[in-house]
């Protein structure tokens, strides 16, 4: 992942580029793919003192209930003073 977390760079002037990607010597943005982009997500995420839940299997009909309930734990949360 780039510093940034938020794009990569490659030099064109690199002989492993193809012409398509440009000839010009000069450094161009390069897109980052899903796993970049969602490490990234994750990254910031942990930053702010959050941690991802999963495997929680609800029928459809109760979703919105949950991220309703998780929506005001987490603005709960941050009203509290920090543990850290």
């Amino acid at each position: 992942m780039s510093p940034s977390g938020v794009m990569r760079w490659f030099d064109s002037s690199s002989p492993t580029q193809s012409a398509a990607e440009g000839q010009t010597g000069k450094m161009q943005p390069m897109a980052l793919s899903n796993k970049e982009k969602q490490e990234a997500y994750r990254q910031r995420r942990a930053e702010q003192g959050l941690q991802e839940v999963r495997g929680i299997f609800l029928p459809p009909e109760l979703h919105a209930e949950l991220k309703a309930l998780a929506a005001k734990l987490l603005k709960k949360a941050q009203k509290a003073p920090s543990a850290k």
